[in-house]
């Protein structure tokens, strides 16, 4: 349940005209990760660039631990691809995230 706070949240931040960061994406897709919200969490992370944000390792690698529930091994070999195209370097910790999903 908490992940819908942590949802309703991030949405509410508009209303107080707050921009989201990456920190707060990042934090938001982590709630969506810990609730089983694999679908939510894509939404949030497909949502970064339209507010001009790019995604980091700290995004990817949530977004990699966001498979493991439901076994998405080919959503998470995704991020780990759109983790590479943005020129960014993966470290143990995604290696790690990619491997307990598959």
């Amino acid at each position: 349940w908490f992940w819908r706070n942590a949802l309703h949240l991030f949405h509410e931040m508009n209303s107080f005209n707050v921009t989201p960061t990456l920190v707060t994406f990042n934090a938001a897709i982590s709630a969506c990760r810990r609730g089983t919200r694999l679908d939510l969490a894509m939404d949030l992370f497909n949502t970064l660039r339209d507010v001009h944000l790019q995604p980091d390792v700290v995004c990817c690698t949530a977004m990699i631990t966001a498979c493991e529930d439901s076994a998405q091994w080919e959503v998470a070999l995704s991020m780990l691809a759109a983790l590479r195209a943005d020129g960014l370097r993966a470290d143990p910790v995604v290696y790690n995230a990619f491997l307990c999903v598959c």
